[in-house]
């Protein structure tokens, strides 16, 4: 005769007593609801007023942490042993779980300019992206119908667990982690390795294959296309050792057009660096790292990583340094070991230089979205295909008697030639953004519906030696799923933002 939890979100289980721990990473917004499913084991039949009770705590088990209690009668009404209840608690963990802004080593920068923001760190620690969740199931009785229903706490009567959870989902009924949609190594049926040891950065970007240096071959990976210098980009992995990760050093290889390979660097994934090692994980913050990895990140660090040399002691690969300047693409990956050649455990994401000569041919610029993704990290796309701005303006106007009557000149009327009958009382004036692709194939066009369907997106800017990031919001209301086959192998989006904030006046 005990209370067990018998279902958490994820799996069916059976647990007993206060000493359990769900050692993976659940994803809160995959299933229609996260059940916590509470059982009786005794009979109830000679009991009154009946009800399970659920607390839900933050990081542990104290008064100062409780984020809500909730009871609810038994719902097997047909029986009257293994009575259950059926919780969902989805809500109320999302409500602790945010995107990671800021830089965990200066929090006045913004998370995509890591490396520029204390030159000496290029990791992030993240801000409640992940959380610790412990709940606490007892129940209450009463031994007769007109009796107060008491709470029965302790042995039996009580058990709880402890759980990880992020705000992330996936498509429904669909597994992951094939070649065609590397989100992650998870399998939505059996609910089992959300990460896998073998791919623990999170990115959307989808799998592509991408043919450089004419004959020489095809890069297969994660591709992104960036500028020379100026790109601010970031990748976030998991960093707790029961969830399988095993990213201690990021590493980073330069390219010629051709193939031919520059240079190898590898970061050392620690304090010094802004990270932690994955042996010293044990806090929430720590769990879910961030790692900065565009051009620009690396155009600023200024000298903490190695080169994969024991004679260099600082990092000279700047994009723009003698070293690596004529580069055509890098790629970085998450890597076991210091040598940054083995022991790779993530899939490789490839920045290929690309719009530099765009914007000389083609006089474009260059509009940078980055938005939170399906997996709770940050994506990143560059528009060029054109931009059309739009100032609205919504006016406020009262309505006055032309002129008046002048006083000094015995009580008469007058007007002046400036005078005005309707008088603007206020204005309010917003910015939108028509913003178009380049030709496009089909993986990048699956990966722009996760732009179309974020609910955080940000316009990052750079004013001279200045980057800062707008929130804006996609006032698209529907797309059209494109295809190759159906649109004639040119896919092609064009949508519209709209910037947050309206523009500021003297009204």
């Amino acid at each position: 005769m005990a209370t067990q939890i018998i279902q958490i979100p994820t799996e069916t289980a059976t647990l007993s007593g206060t000493a359990n721990t769900y050692a993976e990473l659940v994803p809160t917004n995959y299933w229609p609801i996260l059940p916590i499913t509470i059982r009786r084991t005794d009979d109830l039949a000679a009991l009154f007023k009946v009800k399970f009770i659920l607390r839900v705590y933050k990081d542990s088990i104290a008064d100062a942490n409780l984020l809500a209690t909730v009871k609810q009668r038994t719902n097997n009404f047909s029986t009257t042993t293994n009575q259950v209840a059926i919780f969902d608690v989805r809500n109320i963990i999302n409500t602790q779980l945010q995107a990671t802004y800021m830089d965990s080593a200066n929090t006045d920068k913004e998370i995509h300019t890591l490396g520029e923001n204390t030159t000496t760190k290029i990791f992030s620690k993240n801000d409640e992206t992940v959380q610790t969740i412990v709940f606490k199931a007892t129940w209450e009785r009463s031994t007769t119908a007109s009796g107060a229903a008491e709470e029965l706490t302790g042995g039996t009567n009580e058990v709880q667990v402890i759980m990880y959870f992020t705000n992330a989902t996936f498509k429904l009924f669909s597994v992951m982690g094939d070649d065609t949609n590397p989100l992650m190594d998870y399998n939505a049926q059996t609910n089992t390795d959300y990460l896998h040891s073998n791919a623990p950065s999170i990115t959307d970007t989808r799998m592509m294959n991408l043919a450089v240096g004419g004959s020489s071959g095809l890069l297969s990976g994660l591709i992104n296309y960036i500028t020379k210098t100026q790109t601010f980009h970031t990748i976030a992995f998991q960093n707790k050792t029961t969830w399988g990760s095993d990213g201690d050093f990021l590493g980073l290889q330069y390219y010629e057009a051709d193939g031919t390979l520059l240079a190898t660097y590898t970061f050392p994934n620690d304090a010094t660096r802004g990270g932690v090692a994955l042996a010293d994980a044990d806090t929430d913050t720590e769990y879910f790292l961030f790692a900065g990895c565009g051009s620009a990140n690396f155009e600023n660090y200024d000298g903490q990583a190695h080169k994969n040399d024991a004679a260099l002691a600082t990092f000279d690969g700047q994009p723009s340094g003698a070293t690596v300047r004529d580069y055509g693409y890098y790629r970085v990956y998450l890597c076991a070991n210091q040598n940054g050649t083995s022991s790779i455990r993530s899939k490789y994401y490839y920045f290929i230089k690309e719009y530099d000569d765009v914007l000389n041919c083609q006089k474009q610029k260059i509009i940078r979205l980055g938005w939170i993704n399906e997996l709770g990290a940050w994506d990143y796309y560059n528009f060029n295909g054109g931009q059309t701005e739009t100032v609205s303006t919504e006016r406020q106007t009262y309505s006055t008697m032309l002129g008046s009557r002048a006083l000094d000149r015995e009580s008469t009327y007058s007007f002046d030639t400036w005078g005005a009958g309707t008088r603007t009382l206020t204005t309010r004036s917003k910015l939108k953004s028509q913003l178009q692709t380049q030709y496009i194939d089909e993986a990048e066009a699956q990966f722009l519906e996760t732009l179309f369907n974020s609910t955080v997106v940000m316009q990052i800017q750079q004013a001279g030696v200045d980057t800062f990031s707008q929130s804006v919001v996609v006032t698209d209301k529907s797309f059209q799923r494109r295809t190759k086959g159906k649109d004639k192998l040119q896919i092609q989006y064009t949508f519209t933002i709209e910037y947050s904030n309206p523009i500021n006046t003297n009204s």
